[in-house]
Protein backbone atom coordinates (compact mmCIF):
# COMPACT_ATOMS: atom_id res chain seq x y z
CA UNK A 1 0.00 0.00 0.00
CA UNK A 2 1.28 3.62 -0.62
CA UNK A 3 2.70 5.70 1.88
CA UNK A 4 0.38 9.04 1.33
CA UNK A 5 1.56 10.59 4.38
CA UNK A 6 5.27 10.72 2.62
CA UNK A 7 4.40 13.28 0.22
CA UNK A 8 8.00 12.62 -1.99
CA UNK A 9 6.30 9.19 -2.71
CA UNK A 10 2.62 10.36 -4.12
CA UNK A 11 1.01 12.80 -6.04
CA UNK A 12 -0.33 15.71 -3.52
CA UNK A 13 -2.02 18.97 -3.58
CA UNK A 14 -2.16 21.63 -1.06
CA UNK A 15 -5.63 22.81 0.45
CA UNK A 16 -4.22 27.30 1.18
CA UNK A 17 -2.37 30.36 -0.52
CA UNK A 18 -2.03 32.19 2.24
CA UNK A 19 1.20 32.62 4.67
CA UNK A 20 1.14 28.72 5.87
CA UNK A 21 0.77 27.47 2.22
CA UNK A 22 4.16 29.76 1.17
CA UNK A 23 6.24 28.98 3.96
CA UNK A 24 5.49 25.51 3.42
CA UNK A 25 5.82 25.38 -0.18
CA UNK A 26 9.43 26.91 0.39
CA UNK A 27 10.60 23.94 2.24
CA UNK A 28 9.51 21.50 -0.56
CA UNK A 29 11.44 19.10 -2.50
CA UNK A 30 8.78 18.12 -4.94
CA UNK A 31 5.83 20.71 -5.72
CA UNK A 32 2.25 19.77 -5.62
CA UNK A 33 0.05 18.79 -8.66
CA UNK A 34 -2.08 21.87 -7.70
CA UNK A 35 -2.96 24.64 -4.91
CA UNK A 36 -6.92 24.41 -3.81
CA UNK A 37 -8.51 27.77 -2.43
CA UNK A 38 -12.09 28.43 -1.31
CA UNK A 39 -11.41 31.91 -2.45
CA UNK A 40 -13.73 31.95 -5.93
CA UNK A 41 -11.73 35.04 -6.89
CA UNK A 42 -8.35 32.69 -6.80
CA UNK A 43 -9.53 30.76 -9.01
CA UNK A 44 -7.21 30.11 -12.11
CA UNK A 45 -5.05 32.26 -10.82
CA UNK A 46 -0.96 31.00 -9.61
CA UNK A 47 0.64 30.20 -6.78
CA UNK A 48 4.13 28.84 -7.10
CA UNK A 49 3.98 28.34 -10.80
CA UNK A 50 0.98 25.65 -10.16
CA UNK A 51 -2.39 26.28 -10.60
CA UNK A 52 -5.01 27.31 -7.92
CA UNK A 53 -8.65 25.40 -8.20
CA UNK A 54 -11.53 26.20 -6.27
CA UNK A 55 -13.14 22.68 -5.07
CA UNK A 56 -15.57 22.77 -7.51
CA UNK A 57 -13.40 22.25 -10.15
CA UNK A 58 -12.24 18.87 -8.73
CA UNK A 59 -14.30 15.72 -9.54
CA UNK A 60 -12.18 13.05 -8.35
CA UNK A 61 -11.01 13.64 -4.94
CA UNK A 62 -9.32 10.68 -4.80
CA UNK A 63 -6.67 10.90 -7.18
CA UNK A 64 -4.14 12.97 -4.61
CA UNK A 65 -3.58 13.55 -1.26
CA UNK A 66 -4.42 17.03 0.37
CA UNK A 67 -1.87 18.79 3.00
CA UNK A 68 -3.84 21.53 4.72
CA UNK A 69 -1.73 24.67 5.17
CA UNK A 70 -4.31 27.09 6.48
CA UNK A 71 -5.57 28.59 9.66
CA UNK A 72 -8.86 27.74 9.04
CA UNK A 73 -8.29 23.70 9.22
CA UNK A 74 -11.51 23.09 11.19
CA UNK A 75 -13.70 24.47 8.32
CA UNK A 76 -11.61 22.20 6.16
CA UNK A 77 -11.66 19.03 7.62
CA UNK A 78 -15.26 19.22 8.08
CA UNK A 79 -15.33 20.07 4.48
CA UNK A 80 -12.91 17.37 2.94
CA UNK A 81 -15.01 14.58 5.46
CA UNK A 82 -18.31 15.75 3.72
CA UNK A 83 -16.59 14.38 0.68
CA UNK A 84 -15.79 11.56 2.19
CA UNK A 85 -12.43 11.46 2.79
CA UNK A 86 -10.49 10.42 5.81
CA UNK A 87 -8.09 12.70 8.36
CA UNK A 88 -4.55 11.60 7.91
CA UNK A 89 -5.57 8.63 5.26
CA UNK A 90 -6.77 11.18 2.03
CA UNK A 91 -5.42 14.11 4.30
CA UNK A 92 -3.34 15.87 6.69
CA UNK A 93 -2.19 19.04 7.99
CA UNK A 94 0.82 20.33 7.04
CA UNK A 95 2.35 20.75 10.93
CA UNK A 96 2.59 16.88 11.11
CA UNK A 97 4.75 16.01 8.44
CA UNK A 98 7.52 18.63 9.65
CA UNK A 99 10.72 18.63 11.34
CA UNK A 100 10.58 21.46 13.91
CA UNK A 101 14.27 21.41 15.48
CA UNK A 102 15.52 21.78 11.63
CA UNK A 103 12.72 24.12 10.93
CA UNK A 104 13.65 26.58 13.92
CA UNK A 105 17.05 26.59 13.13
CA UNK A 106 16.23 28.08 9.98
CA UNK A 107 13.83 30.47 11.24
CA UNK A 108 16.43 31.68 13.58
CA UNK A 109 19.05 31.80 11.40
CA UNK A 110 16.25 34.65 9.03
CA UNK A 111 15.99 36.45 11.97
CA UNK A 112 19.52 37.24 12.08
CA UNK A 113 19.72 37.99 8.10
CA UNK A 114 16.57 39.92 8.17
CA UNK A 115 18.26 42.14 10.80
CA UNK A 116 21.44 42.38 9.13
CA UNK A 117 19.60 43.47 5.38
CA UNK A 118 17.35 45.90 7.71
CA UNK A 119 20.25 47.71 8.72
CA UNK A 120 21.61 47.98 5.59
CA UNK A 121 18.55 49.27 3.78
CA UNK A 122 17.26 51.62 6.27
CA UNK A 123 20.02 53.60 7.37
CA UNK A 124 18.19 56.88 6.78
CA UNK A 125 15.03 56.16 8.20
CA UNK A 126 15.64 57.38 12.28
CA UNK A 127 13.15 59.32 13.87
CA UNK A 128 10.39 57.72 11.42
CA UNK A 129 6.82 56.36 11.99
CA UNK A 130 6.82 52.52 11.29
CA UNK A 131 3.62 50.70 10.63
CA UNK A 132 3.08 47.15 11.30
CA UNK A 133 0.79 45.06 10.47
CA UNK A 134 -0.80 42.26 8.13
CA UNK A 135 -3.81 44.21 6.39
CA UNK A 136 -1.86 44.23 2.88
CA UNK A 137 -3.00 40.39 2.83
CA UNK A 138 -6.44 41.02 3.18
CA UNK A 139 -6.37 44.12 0.97
CA UNK A 140 -10.21 45.76 1.52
CA UNK A 141 -8.78 48.93 -0.42
CA UNK A 142 -5.46 48.88 2.07
CA UNK A 143 -2.86 49.03 -0.28
CA UNK A 144 -4.55 52.47 -2.41
CA UNK A 145 -5.26 54.01 0.91
CA UNK A 146 -1.48 53.94 2.39
CA UNK A 147 -0.51 54.94 -0.89
CA UNK A 148 -2.61 57.80 -0.33
CA UNK A 149 -1.58 58.47 3.07
CA UNK A 150 2.22 58.70 1.88
CA UNK A 151 1.82 61.01 -0.68
CA UNK A 152 -0.43 63.10 2.01
CA UNK A 153 2.95 63.61 4.71
CA UNK A 154 5.63 62.62 2.10
CA UNK A 155 6.80 66.09 2.03
CA UNK A 156 6.46 65.90 5.88
CA UNK A 157 8.18 62.77 7.20
CA UNK A 158 8.58 59.35 5.91
CA UNK A 159 6.63 56.06 7.29
CA UNK A 160 7.65 52.72 6.56
CA UNK A 161 5.57 49.71 6.70
CA UNK A 162 6.95 46.39 8.48
CA UNK A 163 4.79 43.79 7.14
CA UNK A 164 4.04 40.49 8.68
CA UNK A 165 3.37 38.94 5.38
CA UNK A 166 4.86 37.82 2.13
CA UNK A 167 1.58 39.33 0.75
CA UNK A 168 3.16 42.69 0.47
CA UNK A 169 5.80 41.12 -1.83
CA UNK A 170 2.85 40.02 -4.71
CA UNK A 171 1.33 43.31 -4.02
CA UNK A 172 4.48 45.28 -5.06
CA UNK A 173 5.01 42.73 -8.34
CA UNK A 174 1.22 43.94 -8.95
CA UNK A 175 2.32 47.80 -8.99
CA UNK A 176 0.24 48.43 -6.21
CA UNK A 177 2.48 49.59 -3.32
CA UNK A 178 3.83 53.02 -3.43
CA UNK A 179 5.04 53.44 -0.31
CA UNK A 180 8.31 52.05 1.14
CA UNK A 181 8.09 48.57 3.11
CA UNK A 182 10.47 45.81 5.05
CA UNK A 183 8.38 42.13 4.81
CA UNK A 184 9.59 40.51 7.88
CA UNK A 185 11.09 37.00 8.50
CA UNK A 186 8.78 33.83 8.10
CA UNK A 187 8.97 33.48 11.90
CA UNK A 188 7.10 36.80 12.71
CA UNK A 189 4.60 36.49 9.89
CA UNK A 190 1.23 36.66 11.32
CA UNK A 191 -0.46 33.14 11.66
CA UNK A 192 2.54 31.70 11.51
CA UNK A 193 4.29 28.59 13.57
CA UNK A 194 5.32 25.52 13.96
CA UNK A 195 3.13 23.22 14.89
CA UNK A 196 3.02 19.56 17.18
CA UNK A 197 5.21 16.88 15.05
CA UNK A 198 6.37 13.49 15.80
CA UNK A 199 10.08 14.10 14.48
CA UNK A 200 11.09 16.20 16.99
CA UNK A 201 10.50 18.28 20.41
CA UNK A 202 11.37 21.77 20.93
CA UNK A 203 13.52 22.59 24.11
CA UNK A 204 13.08 25.80 26.13
CA UNK A 205 16.54 26.37 27.68
CA UNK A 206 16.76 28.06 31.51
CA UNK A 207 17.97 31.17 29.72
CA UNK A 208 15.19 31.81 28.06
CA UNK A 209 12.42 30.59 30.36
CA UNK A 210 13.86 33.27 32.92
CA UNK A 211 13.92 35.68 30.05
CA UNK A 212 9.95 35.13 29.34
CA UNK A 213 9.10 35.47 33.31
CA UNK A 214 10.66 38.10 33.89
CA UNK A 215 8.17 40.45 32.50
CA UNK A 216 4.37 40.09 32.51
CA UNK A 217 3.54 40.94 29.45
CA UNK A 218 6.12 38.43 27.90
CA UNK A 219 4.07 35.73 29.97
CA UNK A 220 0.75 37.19 28.87
CA UNK A 221 2.16 37.02 25.16
CA UNK A 222 3.20 33.54 25.24
CA UNK A 223 -0.22 32.24 26.66
CA UNK A 224 -2.09 33.89 23.97
CA UNK A 225 -0.49 32.28 21.40
CA UNK A 226 -0.14 28.78 23.07
CA UNK A 227 -4.20 29.80 23.28
CA UNK A 228 -4.94 30.85 19.69
CA UNK A 229 -3.02 28.15 18.34
CA UNK A 230 -3.98 24.63 19.43
CA UNK A 231 -1.94 22.96 17.22
CA UNK A 232 1.55 24.67 18.11
CA UNK A 233 4.46 22.83 19.32
CA UNK A 234 4.91 22.17 22.37
CA UNK A 235 8.10 25.14 23.51
CA UNK A 236 7.63 27.40 20.45
CA UNK A 237 5.33 29.78 22.23
CA UNK A 238 8.08 30.54 24.42
CA UNK A 239 10.74 30.45 22.09
CA UNK A 240 8.73 32.80 19.64
CA UNK A 241 8.21 35.73 22.09
CA UNK A 242 12.28 35.11 23.31
CA UNK A 243 13.44 35.94 19.82
CA UNK A 244 10.69 38.28 18.50
CA UNK A 245 11.32 40.32 21.49
CA UNK A 246 14.81 40.51 21.58
CA UNK A 247 14.28 40.94 17.55
CA UNK A 248 11.97 44.38 18.07
CA UNK A 249 14.23 45.49 20.67
CA UNK A 250 17.22 46.04 18.38
CA UNK A 251 14.78 47.02 15.49
CA UNK A 252 14.19 49.70 17.93
CA UNK A 253 16.93 50.64 19.13
CA UNK A 254 18.84 50.97 15.68
CA UNK A 255 16.25 52.92 13.61
CA UNK A 256 14.55 55.00 17.13
CA UNK A 257 10.91 55.29 15.69
CA UNK A 258 9.56 58.55 16.48
CA UNK A 259 5.61 56.96 16.48
CA UNK A 260 5.01 53.11 15.74
CA UNK A 261 1.70 52.21 14.31
CA UNK A 262 -0.13 48.49 15.32
CA UNK A 263 -2.98 46.85 13.10
CA UNK A 264 -4.78 45.35 15.68
CA UNK A 265 -3.51 45.87 19.52
CA UNK A 266 -4.01 42.17 20.77
CA UNK A 267 -2.15 39.79 18.49
CA UNK A 268 0.99 38.69 20.66
CA UNK A 269 3.54 39.64 18.59
CA UNK A 270 1.56 43.31 18.81
CA UNK A 271 1.67 43.06 22.55
CA UNK A 272 4.99 43.36 22.67
CA UNK A 273 5.15 46.24 20.65
CA UNK A 274 3.05 47.98 22.77
CA UNK A 275 5.17 47.16 26.07
CA UNK A 276 8.21 47.80 24.19
CA UNK A 277 7.09 51.42 23.23
CA UNK A 278 5.98 52.23 25.96
CA UNK A 279 9.17 51.25 28.14
CA UNK A 280 10.88 53.35 25.60
CA UNK A 281 8.12 56.52 25.24
CA UNK A 282 7.47 56.10 21.44
CA UNK A 283 4.22 57.32 20.65
CA UNK A 284 2.20 54.48 19.75
CA UNK A 285 -1.02 54.27 17.93
CA UNK A 286 -3.60 51.46 16.92
CA UNK A 287 -5.69 51.28 14.15
CA UNK A 288 -8.75 48.26 12.93
CA UNK A 289 -11.46 48.19 10.84
CA UNK A 290 -14.72 50.27 12.94
CA UNK A 291 -17.65 48.08 13.98
CA UNK A 292 -19.37 50.45 12.04
CA UNK A 293 -18.71 49.14 8.49
CA UNK A 294 -16.75 51.81 6.55
CA UNK A 295 -14.56 52.64 9.08
CA UNK A 296 -11.27 52.54 10.55
CA UNK A 297 -10.63 53.06 14.09
CA UNK A 298 -7.42 55.32 15.00
CA UNK A 299 -6.81 55.26 19.26
CA UNK A 300 -4.02 55.87 21.18
CA UNK A 301 -5.51 54.86 24.50
CA UNK A 302 -6.10 51.04 23.18
CA UNK A 303 -8.91 49.20 21.34
CA UNK A 304 -12.11 47.78 22.37
CA UNK A 305 -12.85 48.34 26.08
CA UNK A 306 -9.78 49.78 25.78
CA UNK A 307 -10.46 52.82 23.70
CA UNK A 308 -11.74 56.51 24.58
CA UNK A 309 -15.28 56.24 23.86
CA UNK A 310 -15.83 53.11 26.76
CA UNK A 311 -13.26 54.05 29.26
CA UNK A 312 -14.30 58.04 28.65
CA UNK A 313 -18.12 57.58 27.60
CA UNK A 314 -19.42 60.54 30.06
CA UNK A 315 -16.89 62.64 27.66
CA UNK A 316 -17.90 60.72 24.88
CA UNK A 317 -21.82 61.44 25.33
CA UNK A 318 -21.07 64.91 25.75
CA UNK A 319 -19.79 66.03 22.18
CA UNK A 320 -22.29 67.82 21.05
CA UNK A 321 -24.35 66.91 17.23
CA UNK A 322 -26.45 69.05 15.59
CA UNK A 323 -29.65 68.87 13.49
CA UNK A 324 -27.65 67.93 10.73
CA UNK A 325 -25.26 65.22 12.54
CA UNK A 326 -28.36 63.56 13.00
CA UNK A 327 -29.50 63.86 9.37
CA UNK A 328 -26.15 62.72 7.98
CA UNK A 329 -26.54 59.37 10.86
CA UNK A 330 -29.67 58.42 9.93
CA UNK A 331 -28.41 58.69 6.02
CA UNK A 332 -25.86 56.49 7.03
CA UNK A 333 -28.13 54.01 9.15
CA UNK A 334 -29.97 53.57 5.78
CA UNK A 335 -27.46 52.85 3.54
CA UNK A 336 -26.33 50.62 5.65
CA UNK A 337 -29.48 48.61 6.58
CA UNK A 338 -30.14 48.93 2.99
CA UNK A 339 -26.82 47.79 1.48
CA UNK A 340 -26.17 45.23 3.98
CA UNK A 341 -22.67 45.93 3.66
CA UNK A 342 -20.27 43.78 6.55
CA UNK A 343 -16.55 44.42 7.46
CA UNK A 344 -16.40 40.96 6.16
CA UNK A 345 -17.76 38.82 3.00
CA UNK A 346 -20.60 36.71 3.80
CA UNK A 347 -20.75 33.08 2.74
CA UNK A 348 -24.08 31.52 1.88
CA UNK A 349 -25.00 27.71 3.16
CA UNK A 350 -27.90 25.82 4.32
CA UNK A 351 -27.14 25.62 7.98
CA UNK A 352 -29.47 29.02 8.63
CA UNK A 353 -32.24 27.08 7.66
CA UNK A 354 -31.09 24.10 8.64
CA UNK A 355 -31.58 25.47 12.08
CA UNK A 356 -35.04 26.84 11.22
CA UNK A 357 -36.73 23.99 10.52
CA UNK A 358 -35.40 22.21 13.70
CA UNK A 359 -36.64 25.33 16.36
CA UNK A 360 -39.83 25.34 18.67
CA UNK A 361 -41.53 27.92 16.49
CA UNK A 362 -43.66 29.18 19.83
CA UNK A 363 -40.24 30.09 21.83
CA UNK A 364 -38.20 33.26 21.36
CA UNK A 365 -34.90 33.21 19.21
CA UNK A 366 -31.91 33.77 21.18
CA UNK A 367 -28.79 34.40 19.04
CA UNK A 368 -25.36 34.67 21.11
CA UNK A 369 -22.41 35.68 18.21
CA UNK A 370 -18.90 34.89 19.75
CA UNK A 371 -15.42 36.92 19.25
CA UNK A 372 -12.32 35.65 18.47
CA UNK A 373 -11.18 35.68 22.39
CA UNK A 374 -7.55 35.89 21.31
CA UNK A 375 -7.31 39.35 19.52
CA UNK A 376 -9.68 41.41 21.16
CA UNK A 377 -8.29 41.68 24.72
CA UNK A 378 -9.98 38.66 26.61
CA UNK A 379 -7.18 36.34 26.49
CA UNK A 380 -5.38 35.37 28.91
CA UNK A 381 -8.09 36.52 31.61
CA UNK A 382 -6.53 38.63 33.49
CA UNK A 383 -7.58 41.37 36.09
CA UNK A 384 -6.98 43.69 33.08
CA UNK A 385 -9.17 41.48 30.87
CA UNK A 386 -11.52 41.55 33.13
CA UNK A 387 -11.88 45.32 33.80
CA UNK A 388 -11.72 46.78 30.58
CA UNK A 389 -13.44 43.87 28.21
CA UNK A 390 -15.03 41.06 29.58
CA UNK A 391 -16.00 41.21 33.50
CA UNK A 392 -17.40 37.89 33.35
CA UNK A 393 -16.63 35.16 31.35
CA UNK A 394 -12.78 33.93 30.12
CA UNK A 395 -14.18 33.02 27.10
CA UNK A 396 -16.91 32.98 24.20
CA UNK A 397 -17.71 29.14 24.79
CA UNK A 398 -18.12 29.53 28.69
CA UNK A 399 -20.30 32.38 27.91
CA UNK A 400 -22.32 29.99 25.73
CA UNK A 401 -22.34 27.13 28.17
CA UNK A 402 -23.93 29.46 30.50
CA UNK A 403 -26.58 31.41 28.09
CA UNK A 404 -27.66 28.03 26.90
CA UNK A 405 -28.82 26.23 30.00
CA UNK A 406 -30.79 29.64 31.05
CA UNK A 407 -32.17 29.48 27.48
CA UNK A 408 -33.11 25.69 28.51
CA UNK A 409 -35.14 26.64 31.48
CA UNK A 410 -37.04 29.85 30.67
CA UNK A 411 -38.19 27.78 27.20
CA UNK A 412 -36.01 29.93 24.50
CA UNK A 413 -34.46 28.42 21.32
CA UNK A 414 -30.50 29.51 21.60
CA UNK A 415 -28.54 29.76 18.62
CA UNK A 416 -24.36 30.05 18.68
CA UNK A 417 -22.18 31.45 16.12
CA UNK A 418 -18.59 30.75 16.95
CA UNK A 419 -16.31 33.10 15.14
CA UNK A 420 -14.28 31.04 13.01
CA UNK A 421 -11.22 31.49 13.77
CA UNK A 422 -12.06 31.07 17.83
CA UNK A 423 -13.18 27.69 17.68
CA UNK A 424 -10.81 26.16 20.48
CA UNK A 425 -12.24 23.30 21.67
CA UNK A 426 -13.40 22.37 17.92
CA UNK A 427 -16.72 21.95 16.75
CA UNK A 428 -17.92 18.62 18.07
CA UNK A 429 -16.69 18.80 21.31
CA UNK A 430 -18.53 22.00 21.53
CA UNK A 431 -21.46 20.86 20.65
CA UNK A 432 -21.46 17.18 22.86
CA UNK A 433 -21.28 20.22 25.33
CA UNK A 434 -24.16 22.58 24.79
CA UNK A 435 -27.39 21.31 25.78
CA UNK A 436 -30.01 19.32 23.14
CA UNK A 437 -32.19 22.98 22.81
CA UNK A 438 -28.69 24.69 21.80
CA UNK A 439 -27.70 25.00 17.90
CA UNK A 440 -24.13 25.72 16.78
CA UNK A 441 -23.64 26.95 13.77
CA UNK A 442 -20.39 27.38 12.00
CA UNK A 443 -20.98 29.79 8.90
CA UNK A 444 -23.94 31.83 7.66
CA UNK A 445 -24.66 35.23 6.33
CA UNK A 446 -24.89 37.11 9.17
CA UNK A 447 -26.87 39.72 8.44
CA UNK A 448 -29.77 36.58 7.94
CA UNK A 449 -29.06 35.75 11.04
CA UNK A 450 -29.32 38.89 13.31
CA UNK A 451 -32.55 39.51 11.19
CA UNK A 452 -34.05 35.85 12.59
CA UNK A 453 -33.15 36.59 15.93
CA UNK A 454 -35.31 38.59 18.71
CA UNK A 455 -32.49 38.92 20.56
CA UNK A 456 -28.64 38.88 19.42
CA UNK A 457 -25.87 38.49 22.56
CA UNK A 458 -22.52 39.41 22.63
CA UNK A 459 -19.70 40.11 24.74
CA UNK A 460 -17.65 42.13 22.36
CA UNK A 461 -18.42 40.85 18.77
CA UNK A 462 -19.27 43.67 16.45
CA UNK A 463 -22.38 41.93 15.27
CA UNK A 464 -23.68 44.29 18.04
CA UNK A 465 -23.38 46.97 15.34
CA UNK A 466 -24.98 44.81 12.47
CA UNK A 467 -28.18 44.32 15.03
CA UNK A 468 -28.43 48.01 15.50
CA UNK A 469 -28.21 48.67 11.75
CA UNK A 470 -30.69 46.07 11.46
CA UNK A 471 -33.07 47.43 14.12
CA UNK A 472 -32.79 44.10 16.58
CA UNK A 473 -31.86 44.56 20.18
CA UNK A 474 -28.65 43.70 22.05
CA UNK A 475 -27.39 42.34 24.85
CA UNK A 476 -23.37 43.53 26.04
CA UNK A 477 -21.86 41.20 28.51
CA UNK A 478 -18.62 43.23 27.57
CA UNK A 479 -17.46 46.47 26.99
CA UNK A 480 -16.81 47.90 23.75
CA UNK A 481 -17.49 51.54 22.41
CA UNK A 482 -20.81 51.17 22.47
CA UNK A 483 -20.61 50.81 26.49
CA UNK A 484 -22.99 53.21 28.28
CA UNK A 485 -24.13 54.48 24.79
CA UNK A 486 -28.25 53.70 25.19
CA UNK A 487 -28.50 51.31 22.52
CA UNK A 488 -28.19 48.17 24.06
CA UNK A 489 -29.18 46.04 26.76
CA UNK A 490 -26.02 45.72 29.12
CA UNK A 491 -25.21 42.92 31.82
CA UNK A 492 -21.84 43.06 33.26
CA UNK A 493 -22.81 40.66 36.27
CA UNK A 494 -23.69 36.57 36.10
CA UNK A 495 -27.06 37.26 38.05
CA UNK A 496 -28.36 40.28 36.10
CA UNK A 497 -28.11 38.33 32.38
CA UNK A 498 -31.49 36.34 33.11
CA UNK A 499 -33.80 38.96 33.87
CA UNK A 500 -32.03 41.71 31.67
CA UNK A 501 -32.87 38.83 28.82
CA UNK A 502 -36.05 38.37 29.93
CA UNK A 503 -36.38 42.13 29.69
CA UNK A 504 -34.94 42.42 25.99
CA UNK A 505 -37.25 39.75 24.60
CA UNK A 506 -40.11 41.60 26.30
CA UNK A 507 -38.95 45.36 24.97
CA UNK A 508 -37.47 44.85 21.76
CA UNK A 509 -35.38 47.66 20.10
CA UNK A 510 -36.79 50.27 21.39
CA UNK A 511 -37.53 54.01 19.98
CA UNK A 512 -35.47 55.10 22.77
CA UNK A 513 -32.40 52.85 21.85
CA UNK A 514 -33.11 54.09 17.52
CA UNK A 515 -32.68 57.24 18.62
CA UNK A 516 -29.41 57.10 21.11
CA UNK A 517 -27.85 54.47 18.26
CA UNK A 518 -28.42 57.29 15.58
CA UNK A 519 -26.90 59.83 17.74
CA UNK A 520 -23.95 57.62 18.26
CA UNK A 521 -23.36 57.19 15.07
CA UNK A 522 -23.72 60.55 14.59
CA UNK A 523 -20.68 61.50 17.28
CA UNK A 524 -18.28 58.23 15.71
CA UNK A 525 -18.72 59.98 12.54
CA UNK A 526 -18.07 63.43 13.53
CA UNK A 527 -15.75 63.06 16.28
CA UNK A 528 -14.16 59.19 16.43
CA UNK A 529 -14.26 56.82 13.57
CA UNK A 530 -12.31 57.53 10.25
CA UNK A 531 -13.57 56.50 6.63
CA UNK A 532 -11.90 53.55 5.20
CA UNK A 533 -12.10 55.29 1.32
CA UNK A 534 -13.92 52.47 0.51
CA UNK A 535 -16.13 52.94 -2.60
CA UNK A 536 -19.81 53.63 -1.58
CA UNK A 537 -22.43 56.34 -2.57
CA UNK A 538 -21.72 58.38 0.58
CA UNK A 539 -18.93 59.37 2.48
CA UNK A 540 -18.67 59.29 6.25
CA UNK A 541 -15.96 59.60 8.88
CA UNK A 542 -12.93 61.62 9.17
CA UNK A 543 -10.03 61.58 7.04
CA UNK A 544 -6.83 59.19 8.69
CA UNK A 545 -4.56 59.94 5.63
CA UNK A 546 -2.34 62.89 7.56
CA UNK A 547 -2.19 61.26 11.01
CA UNK A 548 1.00 59.48 10.44
CA UNK A 549 2.37 63.56 9.95
CA UNK A 550 1.30 63.80 13.59
CA UNK A 551 -2.23 64.98 13.48
CA UNK A 552 -4.64 64.82 16.48
CA UNK A 553 -6.04 61.45 17.43
CA UNK A 554 -9.27 60.96 19.39
CA UNK A 555 -11.79 63.60 20.40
Amino acid sequence: MQNKKNINETEFAIWGTGDRSSSFSKELSKMPVCYIDNDITKKGTTFFNRKVCHPSEIEDWGKFYIVIANSFYEEIRLQLQEKGLKEEVDFIYYGKIQNNKIKLKRLIDELQASMSRFKEEYKTYQQQTLIFGSMISFDKNSCTNFNQAYQAVEAETQFLMISETHAIEERAKEGKINFPYFCLPLMLWQNYHLTQSSYSRLEVTREIADYINNEEYRINAVQDFEGKNKDIAEGYASLFIYYADRYLRELFDFILPKRVCIWNQFYPFHCLIGAICKEKGIDLIYMEYGGLPGTYLIERTGQMGESAPAVHWKEFQKLEVDEGDIEKANEIYTFLKTSGINRKEQPENSELENAKSIIKKDWPIIVYTGQNDYESGMYPYTDKAKKYHSPIFSGSNEAAYYLAELAEQNNWNFIYKPHPLCLGEGVEEVRRKLPKNAILIERCNINDLVEWADLNITILSTTAYVSLIREKPVLMLGYTQLYKKGCTYEAFARDEIEAVIIEAVKAGYTQNQRKAFVEHVARLVKYYAYDDLSERPIRYGKDWRRLFAGEKIEF
